[in-house]
C-alpha cells in the first residue's frame, strides 16, 4: 500500500494522469463516495482526484483485499477474468462429486475467498515472495487428496482453456490460495473421502474407548470410528487378527507405540487417496 501510494502521488505531481476507468462504480455506492471524500480531504484541493484516478485507487483496494465488495457486483462487472475463474472452480466442485452437499452460505463464502485469490493473479499483479515453495504441497495432498486432485486439474485447465501462463511461483502460490479457501470453507465432514475405522479389542470396552479417544489425533484425516465392522469399514484395528475380515487390519497385541500410530496414519492416507481418485474417475453428467 505504501509503495502504491507513493508512486500514485508522485505520478500525479508529474502531471502524468490516468485517463482510463479502471473500475466503473455506480455513483450511489456509499463506500466509494465516502472513501473519495475522505481522500480528497487528506490530499487537499490541489490533488486532482477525478473519477479516473479514484477508480484506479479503488480498484487497487478491491484487488488487494483492503476493502470488500459485499455483493461482488463491482468485482464481477470490472474484473471478469477473476470472476470467470472463480465461477469455473466452483462449478468443478459441483461437477466432481467430492462433497455430499454445498449449501448456499458455504458457496457464497467460498466464492468470496476464491475471488480474492484470483484478483491477486489477474489484476495489480505483484510477484509473490512467500508461499512459492512446494515443500508443503505433499502434506496437503495427503491430508486433503480430493482438494489436491481438483486443484491440480484446475490449474492445468487455466493454462489451456484461459491461456494464462503460470510459472512455478504463480502455480504454487495459486495452489496454496485455492487449498486454503477450500479448507476454510468446506468442513471435512462434507467430504466423501471419509475413512471408516472399526475398533474392537478383547481387552474390553475401557481399552477400546482409550484407542478411540486417541484416534482424535487423526481428526484432520476425516475418519469415522465404528465399534463393529460394517459394510463401510475400511480399516479394522484390534488385538486379535481375524481371518474373516477382508479389510486391511492392524493387530495391536500391546498398547500402540508411536510406530503403530504412524502405520495407521499411513494406511488412512492410502485409503483416502484411493477414494479420492475413485471419485474423480466417475463420469460427470
Amino acid at each position: 500500500m505504501s509503495i502504491f501510494l507513493r508512486i500514485w502521488i508522485l505520478r500525479h505531481r508529474n502531471q502524468n494522469y490516468n485517463e482510463t476507468l479502471t473500475v466503473d462504480v455506480d455513483e450511489s455506492n456509499d463506500q466509494y463516495q465516502q472513501l473519495s471524500q475522505r481522500l480528497q480531504r487528506v490530499l487537499g484541493r490541489h490533488f486532482n482526484l477525478d473519477r479516473y484516478e479514484m477508480s484506479y485507487f479503488y480498484g487497487f483496494l478491491l484487488a488487494k483485499g483492503y476493502i470488500t465488495d459485499s455483493s461482488n457486483r463491482v468485482i464481477s462487472n470490472n474484473f471478469p477474468l477473476a470472476t470467470q475463474l472463480t465461477n469455473s472452480l466452483i462449478q468443478w466442485l459441483k461437477d466432481y462429486p467430492i462433497t455430499s452437499t454445498l449449501d448456499e452460505n458455504t458457496e457464497e463464502s467460498l466464492r468470496h475467498d476464491l475471488i480474492n485469490v484470483n484478483l491477486q493473479l489477474t489484476s495489480f499483479y505483484i510477484e509473490p515472495s512467500t508461499f512459492v515453495r512446494e515443500n508443503s504441497i505433499k502434506f496437503f495432498g495427503k491430508t486433503y487428496p480430493s482438494f489436491d486432485i481438483l486443484i491440480h486439474r484446475f490449474l492445468q485447465s487455466i493454462q489451456t482453456e484461459h491461456e494464462i501462463t503460470l510459472d512455478a511461483p504463480k502455480w504454487v502460490n495459486l495452489y496454496y490460495g485455492y487449498m486454503f479457501a477450500l479448507i476454510n470453507n468446506i468442513p471435512a465432514r462434507l467430504l466423501k473421502e471419509r475413512v471408516y475405522v472399526a475398533v474392537d479389542f478383547s481387552q474390553g470396552d475401557l481399552y477400546t474407548e482409550y484407542v478411540i479417544n486417541s484416534l482424535d489425533a487423526f481428526h484432520h484425516a476425516n475418519i469415522i470410528i465404528e465399534t463393529n465392522i460394517s459394510n463401510n469399514t475400511d480399516i479394522f484395528v484390534s488385538d486379535i487378527y481375524s481371518q474373516s475380515v477382508k479389510q486391511p487390519q492392524l493387530t495391536w497385541e500391546d498398547p500402540p507405540t508411536p510406530e503403530d500410530w504412524t502405520n495407521l496414519g499411513d494406511i488412512i492416507e492410502n485409503v483416502r487417496a484411493k477414494k479420492a481418485f475413485a471419485l474423480f474417475n466417475q463420469p460427470i453428467y
